[in-house]
């Protein structure tokens, strides 16, 4: 990411714009929102659990406005837990929006 000119991105856009393709604009906007936090701020281990969206087997969203955070993160009340079987998590909280929910 060091190297990204941020220009690159509008150069980007517009070309896929340029095909009619909104819905790939959206689903890329997404990835990168949700993804790109924690490939420059992540530990290894989160890195890796991102892996499968980064090889596009996976999808990534970005939960974080909740009714009395707003959007502020340090402000996040809400609580995931991996269940007893270690495949799906237990959401406890409330969310406004999710980009990319599905």
């Amino acid at each position: 990411f060091e190297d990204v000119d941020p220009f690159m991105n509008i150069i980007l856009y517009e070309e896929l714009a340029r095909v009619g393709s909104g819905g790939l604009i959206g689903a890329g906007w997404i990835h990168y929102v949700a993804v790109s936090p924690v490939l420059l701020f992540g530990s290894e281990y989160l890195k890796e659990q991102m892996r499968p969206v980064i090889e596009a087997r996976k999808f990534a969203s970005l939960a974080i406005s909740e009714p009395t955070a707003g959007s502020d993160v340090r402000k996040i009340q809400c609580t995931a837990k991996l269940d007893e079987s270690g495949e799906n998590y237990i959401v406890n909280g409330e969310k406004y929006w999710i980009t990319g929910g599905m």
